[in-house]
């Protein structure tokens, strides 16, 4: 009968366990903080080659130039950085050698907690998905 008794009171633990993981998941609480405080970290761009990471310093990794990134006579833009204002993305990649820089700016039209959209002046959508 104890037998019984714990495998009873095991499987209710499990259940439970169960359900109030479903209910964390599923539960859609989550409100996303500011997109300037979202956007910090790692993210896959949709239709990207990999991944890009929003520094808290403003400095924006994008080693495939998912977002930005140029060569201009031979110069490799690669220090790049972000900043958002008024609900835009603004990225820049610079050389370190030369006075050469290109900038990229993006509306950002949804801000949730896992996903940022953002939209390019020519209208084209793309999704940030968090890592």
């Amino acid at each position: 009968m104890n037998f019984l008794k714990q495998g009873l009171a095991i499987l209710i633990v499990a259940v439970a366990l169960f359900m109030t993981a479903c209910t964390q998941e599923d539960n859609g609480d989550c409100v996303p903080p500011a997109v300037e405080q979202n956007i910090i970290g790692t993210w896959a761009v949709t239709a990207g080659i990999a991944t890009v990471e929003f520094q808290s310093d403003g400095t924006l990794v994008d080693p495939s130039d998912d977002l930005i990134g140029a060569i201009i006579n031979n110069d490799t833009l690669s220090v790049k950085t972000y900043s958002i204002s008024n609900d835009t993305l603004y990225t820049s990649a610079a050389s370190p050698t030369s006075s050469n820089v290109i900038n990229g700016t993006y509306a950002i039209t949804k801000n949730e907690c896992d996903k940022i959209t953002v939209s390019t002046t020519l209208g084209i959508s793309f999704d940030f998905t968090r890592q």
